[in-house]
């Protein structure tokens, strides 16, 4: 066999050989980010940050669940934050890692004009509040982490209550 073949044959072992790490790779990317979700939001605090009660402030948590072998990079979570049914503004956090078999919060906070909205009323008087929060997860898919191929997003909504 002539030494041509011989590089001929190892060019084409190396090949299969990097085809099928990057297709392995590629289902367990794919794998990861199926498991990547949006578990509660918990409403941290909700108070005043000035003294004629005008401006306020809220700050929640999201949790993210990973329930993937891998880390997974999350490029942006976006949110639009509603009390009792009136939106109160909205926000982004953006490059977030997310590590494998986790369940980890991410604490936010949104400042908002409260008798802009007309809901000083309701933030002075007690009971509880509904606090719904929505919004959208994006996911680059980057092989080997070199360059995005494209991102993938998933919406969520969640509500919970604050006393």
């Amino acid at each position: 066999m002539s030494i041509v073949k011989k590089i001929g044959k190892v060019k084409l072992a190396i090949s299969i050989i990097l085809l099928v790490g990057v297709v392995i790779y590629g289902v367990m990317l794919y794998d990861a980010y199926n498991k990547i979700s949006v578990g509660n939001v918990k409403v941290v605090d909700l108070h005043p940050t000035s003294l004629d009660l005008r401006t306020w402030e809220i700050k929640f948590r999201i949790y993210i669940n990973n329930t993937a072998d891998m880390s997974v990079e999350v490029t942006k979570i976006t949110y639009k934050v509603y009390l009792n049914g009136t939106y109160i503004g909205e926000g982004e956090k953006t490059s977030l890692v997310i590590e494998a078999h986790t369940n980890k919060y991410y604490q936010f906070s949104l400042e908002f004009d409260a008798v802009q909205l007309g809901i000083t009323t309701l933030l002075t008087s007690k009971g509880t509040k509904e606090v719904k929060i929505k919004g959208k997860v994006t996911i680059p898919l980057k092989p080997f982490n070199l360059f995005t191929l494209q991102q993938v997003s998933f919406d969520y909504e969640k509500i919970t209550y604050y006393q």
